[in-house]
């Protein structure tokens, strides 16, 4: 169940001349937060455009308190929106309704498809889709600055309640089929996109058959797919490097090694509803005789790392 909180926040006295700073909040309640809505109403003394910017941040402290936060900055005059980033300075710019995965740091990523600022008379409404990659134990607090262009100050408002960030889980990824018993296969492998970046370039796909993602020495065929690119590479356990790239569907392509061969030329990548499918057929070499594990592996576009994970097992003759 999700539920709608209104919470009024004083302004600091000095900042505007009594302005109106109020947090609708859309979440899930009650328990730990992966992913919210946040609708942020700030209130100029006369009309909304004159707003310099204004902040929302999410935090222990206003200062950051020593632990990751998340302050996202949007600028009103050029309608930009800004993450601070962990390199010590903002990230984008980011427009409003406009898919970007440019807001992302180690902490949150802010789905910029579902973010809007809009103006009405003295308020302006700034609605932030953020969610966060990592979990934490200690509670965060929701901060909402503003600055009019002709003040000196900054106005300051700290939500009283806090909640707990947990970390959004990685997309789904599979694999078909999960096991068999054969020298040649045509692998599909599913993967998920996280909600609002479906379609952003960026992150990898991998595929992996052998003893185990350590090999030890033993052949191994692994196939890496580059989302940003849309090309194909091959890990020559022969040679000691990536062969590629080359376009999934390019004529007489192929990937050979001792361990496997792949058939670029009758790839496919298929997107579409938030998904990214990719046909592999897979020729598995006497070199690879015995039973081996089926691996997968996927680095999303907000830069998170599933490792490996172990989702079938195939025997080759």
């Amino acid at each position: 169940m999700e539920s709608e909180k209104t919470l009024q926040l004083p302004a600091s006295a000095n900042g505007f001349e009594a302005p109106s700073i109020q947090l609708n909040l859309l979440a899930p309640a009650p328990g730990p937060v992966s992913r919210q809505l946040f609708k942020a109403v700030y209130g100029a003394r006369n009309s909304h455009l004159d707003l310099q910017w204004v902040q929302l941040l999410v935090a222990t402290e206003l200062d950051g308190g020593g632990e990751p936060f998340c302050l996202l900055h949007y600028d009103v005059p050029a309608r930009e929106v800004w993450l601070y980033g962990d390199e010590g300075y903002f990230l984008g710019p980011g427009r409003p309704s406009v898919p970007s995965s440019a807001l992302n740091n180690a902490f949150c990523a802010v789905n910029m498809s579902e973010t809007t600022a809009a103006g009405l008379g003295c308020s302006l409404i700034l609605t932030a889709d953020i969610l966060f990659k990592v979990s934490s134990p200690l509670p965060r607090h929701v901060i909402l600055r503003a600055k009019e262009k002709d003040a000196d100050n900054v106005a300051c408002a700290k939500l009283n309640g806090r909640f707990l960030a947990e970390a959004v889980p990685m997309a789904g990824l599979q694999v078909e089929p999960v096991n068999g018993c054969s020298a040649e296969a045509r692998f599909t492998i599913t993967y998920e996109e996280p909600r609002g970046f479906a379609g952003a370039a960026g992150g990898w796909v991998q595929l992996l058959i052998a003893d185990s993602p350590e090999a030890q020495g033993a052949p191994f065929c692994f196939v890496h797919y580059d989302k940003a690119s849309h090309h194909l590479w091959m890990y020559s356990s022969d040679l000691g490097f990536f062969l590629g790239p080359m376009d999934t569907g390019q004529e007489s392509g192929s990937f050979e090694s001792g361990a496997c061969r792949v058939d670029v030329s009758s790839a496919k990548v298929v997107h579409g509803d938030g998904h990214l499918v990719l046909e592999l057929p897979v020729q598995l070499k006497p070199a690879m005789a015995g039973t081996k594990g089926v691996f997968l592996r996927s680095h999303d576009v907000l830069g998170r790392d599933s490792g490996w994970q172990r989702v079938g097992e195939w025997t080759i003759p």
